[in-house]
């Protein structure tokens, strides 16, 4: 169930190889950094984490 929720049991893979957040954190944020730089243009204010 938990592969379902995260879509991929690549997360899960990550998480158990130590059971770190820090292991799976930047695949998970990864699609979230690609989405914020290509909807950087649409923003009405600067955002400083970009």
């Amino acid at each position: 169930m938990f592969d379902q929720v995260c879509g991929s049991a690549k997360v899960r893979q990550f998480f158990t190889k130590r059971y770190k957040v820090d292991d799976m954190i930047d695949f998970w944020d990864q699609d979230a950094r690609q989405f914020k730089e290509k909807s950087s243009k649409y923003y009405i204010y600067n955002d400083p984490d970009i």
